[in-house]
């Protein structure tokens, strides 16, 4: 056999002392819907990932197709409540332009799924479907499920923090690193912090690194100064601002970090009769959409969408292309690819002088 040659399913029937239809039925997916027993499922699907089967995904599509077929068919299984507006478009550009720069042809698909249900997709994810997957706005009972599971199936998993697969991950921790200089290179050294999800692996990193950083520059960072309000948005922004600055002694400068409450900071800023940037300084976290409109407009630390799309991308056809030569763990020794963040400088916080 070539080292690159797949265990047929008639093989893994044989094992089993199963008929090769059987097999074929759950390892397409069908298991359920021909109505074989779960134990069945299970043990075709050990014996399949013991010989490292991997289905060929374009086999079938030749039986319904003709000609055309994609180099890869890559599936984006998003989370419907979370960043769909802002981030779809930016991956379906993303794709268009890997496949312009590096003469590929490629096949997206979307598949929505509701956050906290992705085990619910156990059977298409196992499936002969997909070259790969990228995984958007996974919750945690979503990333214990892929846990628990290890598919073998090439994954990459976006902005979530996991130990069995390769995740593209923003820099948060650089993030909060940079905020703290930039805010200590214009000689504002009381700085308050606004959050909202304070547990998430991004946020606690954000937190890590600015408050290093501080450390660092020996600046000020009084426990008053630091509110967390769990209200989403502008009204969140907003309601963590008067907690915060609704006191004759309040920091000079203030770190948002998630840039839909930037809004709401700057009406609080405006109630309690406080000038942005001349008595108080404002970075937010992440470009949304608007925050160059406000008066003032938001200065703002983030990964480009479209670059973290992208970069996402390439990971993900890079693991396929490492995943072609069979392994006993072929995602085991998968670590975070890191995004760098990037200012974006407004009139909240302009630019250090030179």
């Amino acid at each position: 056999m070539k080292k690159n040659e797949l265990p047929q399913i008639k093989e893994i029937a044989d094992a089993l002392n199963l008929s090769p239809t059987t097999v074929s039925f759950v390892l397409n997916g069908h298991g359920d819907k021909m109505r074989i027993a779960k134990k069945t499922q299970e043990r075709v699907r050990q014996e399949a990932q013991k010989r490292n089967y991997r289905p060929n995904i374009y086999a079938r599509r030749l039986r319904t197709r003709a000609g055309g077929l994609p180099d890869y068919v890559i599936a984006c299984f998003w989370n419907v409540n979370l960043y769909v507006d802002e981030i779809i478009g930016s991956l379906i550009r993303s794709v268009h332009g890997f496949e312009e720069t590096n003469d590929i042809d490629l096949e997206l698909i979307i598949q929505p799924y509701t956050g906290g249900r992705l085990s619910e997709f156990k059977e298409r994810i196992s499936a002969d479907r997909y070259s790969g997957i990228i995984f958007m706005g996974l919750q945690e009972e979503d990333m214990a499920f892929l846990e628990e599971q290890k598919f073998k199936i090439p994954i990459v998993v976006n902005n979530r923090h996991m130990e069995h697969y390769p995740c593209m991950m923003n820099d948060d921790f650089q993030s909060g690193i940079r905020v703290a200089k930039h805010f200590h290179d214009k000689g504002i050294l009381k700085v308050g912090v606004l959050l909202h999800d304070s547990g998430s692996y991004a946020a606690s990193r954000r937190m890590e690194g600015f408050m290093s950083a501080v450390g660092q520059y020996g600046m000020t960072v009084r426990d008053e100064w630091v509110v967390e309000c769990h209200l989403k948005g502008t009204e969140g922004g907003y309601t963590n601002a008067m907690r915060a600055l609704d006191r004759a002694d309040r920091p000079e400068g203030v770190f948002c970090m998630y840039g839909t409450g930037a809004a709401g900071v700057l009406r609080a800023c405006e109630e309690l009769g406080i000038r942005v940037p001349q008595d108080m300084e404002l970075v937010a976290y992440g470009d949304v959409s608007g925050l160059k409109y406000t008066r003032p407009s938001v200065s703002v630390i983030h990964v480009p969408v479209f670059r973290h799309t992208e970069a996402t991308l390439k990971l993900l056809i890079h693991v396929i292309e490492c995943m072609e030569v069979p392994a006993d763990s072929a995602q085991e020794a998968w670590q975070e690819v890191l995004c760098e963040p990037e200012f974006l400088y407004r009139e909240s916080s302009p630019a250090p002088a030179e």
